[in-house]
């Protein structure tokens, strides 16, 4: 059983990568102090579970040992040092709490071409923290920490 249910999530994450792919031009990234949101009409959310402690290394959002991006809409509170969701989501969460959503992981050599500065910021955010890898998170909307 766990072991059709490990091959089934990477089959649906290789799927969503090539959903996800950045060739078309309509992908757009958006820079907003520490966030980095980014739209890709057409494409699907990934559906994985995604968690972790969102941490704040210098100019960088993390969650976990990941460096993390958001939906379209989403923007950076400085006051309250909180991530605010609008648009297909609603709520915020706070840097120092645990974040339970959905979203998924990506490869940055695979996945930041055509965000223009948004790619850049997650490169030199990449490079910055000597994080491997990037994560799409976005609020469970029956659990969001730090509301």
């Amino acid at each position: 059983m766990r072991l059709g249910v490990g091959l089934a999530m990477v089959v649906v994450a290789g799927v969503l990568t090539f959903a996800l792919r950045q060739d078309s031009p309509e992908a757009t990234g958006v820079v907003n102090g520490p966030v980095v949101a980014v739209s890709i009409p057409g494409a699907s959310y990934p559906l994985a579970t995604v968690k972790g402690n969102l941490s704040l290394r210098g100019d960088c959002l993390m969650l976990g040992d990941s460096v993390v991006f958001w939906p379209a809409g989403t923007s950076w509170d400085s006051t309250s040092q909180s991530v605010l969701f609008s648009g297909d989501f609603d709520g915020s969460v706070r840097v120092g709490s645990d974040f339970v959503g959905g979203g998924g992981f990506y490869n940055p050599d695979d996945f930041l071409r055509g965000l223009g500065e948004a790619g850049s910021a997650l490169r030199d955010c990449g490079a910055a923290t000597g994080a491997r890898s990037l994560v799409l998170a976005y609020p469970d909307l029956h659990r969001l920490p730090g509301s």
